[in-house]
């Protein structure tokens, strides 16, 4: 007999959340024809630790201010989706999301 182990299925769980989000956004932009809202990355510096992750992997968005010693986003006329992505799931503290441009 099978028995579920309860940490097994919340993972199990989390992991089909993410992939059914990420397929439902990439389903949405083909229908849109890739004519979605506007998102731009926001930073959390309060949450930030400084690590230098966002800007090893998408360094021409994220970028160090040596004057004020933070990590800031760069304007930009259209963001990289799929390096901010990356960004933001290897940023320890969850400190990089998504908004809406408005």
């Amino acid at each position: 007999m099978f028995y579920f182990v309860p940490h097994v299925v919340r993972q199990v769980a989390a992991q089909y959340r993410f992939f059914l989000e990420v397929f439902r956004r990439r389903l949405y932009l083909e229908w849109l024809g890739g004519c979605s809202m506007a998102r731009v990355p926001v930073l959390d510096l309060g949450e930030c630790t400084d690590c230098d992750g966002c800007i090893t992997v998408c360094p021409s968005v994220f970028q160090r201010n040596d004057t004020m010693g933070y990590i800031e986003v760069a304007e930009c006329e259209a963001y990289p989706e799929e390096e901010i992505q990356e960004a933001i799931n290897i940023c320890p503290r969850g400190c990089i999301r998504w908004e809406d441009e408005n």
